[in-house]
């Protein structure tokens, strides 16, 4: 999609995400309408109830008379879910009731109905929660809402997708707490006196073929242990970066790596102005301990865009 030319001190590496394995489920498997499953079951009671943690790896996400499944639960395996609603379905095919439970992620982003029976209790000594284990020295929430700012600061339709972004987290946190080092601009590019002292990262496409550091081979398998095998468009593919910056313009940064090329061009009604309303997009940011600012950044398109867009 991108014909980017990687400028003296930017490390190119690519990463190509696209559904992580959790999320190897494709699109159309997600956010499905079924009148036949909804008319399945009959509502019994539905009423509100105290707060619990749970997570959920196993089933799916309903709207609350199962008519839409949102997700499958392995989507999301470390999204943390507080209950606030419970309601009981008579099931008429089966002659039995059983229980769900609404739940929702701690920001908010994500919620629906989950039966209890996928739902394991979360032990209140063990925080499993995504963002909890990322080492931020500011609000969560604040990076949470320059991340979605960025995203619709990129026009042609950009938003953020509440799985992509719950995606692009649990991907950050693992970078972040790998212990494995990121080449800075310094180390990449040792002869250059520009970039002599400084010790940002950036981690673009990684392929197979061009597994040159420790970094680069930690990244391609972390995508690969979530089911991404390449950038490009289609279910399993994805356009990504990894950043750690001590500036970080996240509006500037998403527009220099996520921008359509200059070779771009548009059929079937695809245009600038309408290019990422079919993409799922997910980053992340967060403050490391160091005190640089970490983004990660994913975007993922549909497979009929290998027509639309010039490589």
């Amino acid at each position: 999609m991108r014909n980017l030319t990687w400028i003296q001190g930017i490390i190119v590496v690519g990463v190509s995400v696209g559904m992580l394995g959790a999320m190897s489920v494709s699109a159309s498997a997600n956010s499905q309408y079924s009148a036949a499953r909804s008319n399945s079951v009959r509502l019994v009671w539905r009423k509100s109830m105290k707060q619990h943690a749970y997570t959920a790896t196993q089933g799916a996400r309903y709207s609350k008379h199962l008519g839409v499944r949102y997700s499958n639960n392995d989507v999301t395996p470390t999204v943390t879910w507080y209950t606030d609603a419970h309601e009981k379905l008579y099931k008429k095919y089966q002659g039995h009731s059983t229980i769900y439970y609404h739940v929702k992620s701690a920001d908010g982003s994500l919620q629906g109905w989950i039966w209890r029976g996928y739902l394991k209790k979360v032990n209140a000594t063990k925080n499993v929660t995504t963002n909890a284990t990322i080492p931020v020295t500011g609000k969560t929430a604040d990076y949470d809402a320059l991340a979605k700012n960025a995203i619709l600061n990129m026009g042609g339709g950009a938003k953020p997708d509440p799985q992509t972004m719950q995606m692009a987290k649990s991907i950050l946190n693992k970078i972040l707490n790998s212990h494995v080092h990121f080449l800075t601009q310094a180390e990449a590019y040792p002869d250059s006196s520009a970039a002599a002292n400084d010790n940002d990262v950036v981690l673009g496409d990684v392929t197979a073929d061009n597994l040159n550091t420790a970094s680069e081979k930690y990244m391609f398998n972390l995508l690969k242990s979530y089911g991404i095998d390449g950038a490009g468009y289609g279910a399993k593919k994805a356009d990504s970066s990894f950043f750690m910056l001590n500036k970080m313009n996240a509006n500037d940064t998403l527009h220099t790596y996520f921008d359509p090329s200059s070779d771009f061009y548009g059929q079937q009604g695809l245009t600038r102005k309408n290019f990422f309303v079919q993409a799922k997009i997910g980053v992340a940011m967060a403050k490391g301990t160091d005190g640089r600012t970490a983004m990660f950044a994913m975007f993922r398109y549909p497979a009929k865009y290998a027509k639309l867009v010039a490589d």
